[in-house]
């Protein structure tokens, strides 16, 4: 690598990736390398390959097994992190593997039809993006509370995915108008895309509950002028007062 210039380039960083650890931890619970494999040991090989300018990265699992059945790092983060800086690793690669069962909720996810045509939208070019932060100011990044509020136009229609991202049930609402995809003095057929139910017409604005880390997902068309009784056609989010559908009853997914 270091010879035809790779690692000049940036590709300098080498995984292990599975196997390079006994199948069974030592009596103090922490993963031992295979001398086998690694005569002079991992710190050695570490050595060796920083001289060269790249860096040794480890592989781990958040699961009991790797997929070849060798010691996973779920409940022993923080030992393994300590394993692998003692042996000179400076990158993680962190996998989820060896799934043996799913819940029926995660088959549902995964299985989800309407989602997956959502997924999979021929149109490419008008991905789905924040509108909104929520907890936090916007164009800002936090692990914890990410953006809360996204939608974007689809071939099906236009996509509004909520998320709450705080431990509490939240009631959330936001203005149609928020997203550059809707157009402002028309009402929307609004489909949930958890619950594959058609959940009613929207007016300028939307609001439900959603349970801590819950996800909704909702898929909104054109279904024509607003109604007459309402004020001039708000062009700005802000002007949009007007709440006429609530979607507190319909089912949100708590999983993200």
């Amino acid at each position: 690598m270091q010879e035809i210039g790779l690692v000049e380039a940036g590709y300098n960083i080498l995984i292990l990736d599975d196997c390079y650890a006994l199948k069974e931890r030592n009596a103090t619970g922490h993963m031992v390398a295979d001398l086998g494999k690694f005569l002079h040991g991992i710190e050695a090989l570490s050595s060796h390959v920083n001289h060269h300018g790249v860096q040794l990265a480890a592989h781990g699992d958040n699961v009991y097994q790797t997929c070849a059945v060798y010691p996973g790092s779920y409940g022993r983060e923080l030992q393994d992190l300590q394993t692998w800086h003692s042996w000179g690793m400076s990158y993680l690669k962190y996998d989820d593997c060896y799934l043996t069962k799913a819940s029926k909720q995660s088959l549902d996810i995964l299985g989800n039809r309407d989602l997956i045509k959502i997924n999979q939208d021929p149109d490419v070019g008008e991905s789905i993006s924040p509108f909104r932060w929520g907890v936090n100011a916007d164009y800002t990044f936090n692990a914890t509370h990410p953006a809360e509020y996204w939608s974007g136009n689809t071939s099906y229609g236009i996509v509004f995915m909520i998320l709450n991202s705080q431990d509490t049930t939240q009631e959330m609402s936001f203005n149609l108008t928020e997203s550059w995809a809707i157009r402002a003095g028309r009402q929307y057929s609004v489909y949930d895309l958890w619950s594959h139910e058609d959940v009613g017409i929207a007016v300028r604005n939307i609001s439900m509950k959603l349970p801590a880390h819950g996800v909704s997902a909702l898929l909104l068309n054109d279904a024509g002028p607003e109604p007459q009784e309402y004020d001039a056609s708000c062009g700005f989010f802000y002007q949009c007062s007007v709440r006429l559908i609530h979607l507190s009853s319909s089912r949100q997914n708590e999983e993200h």
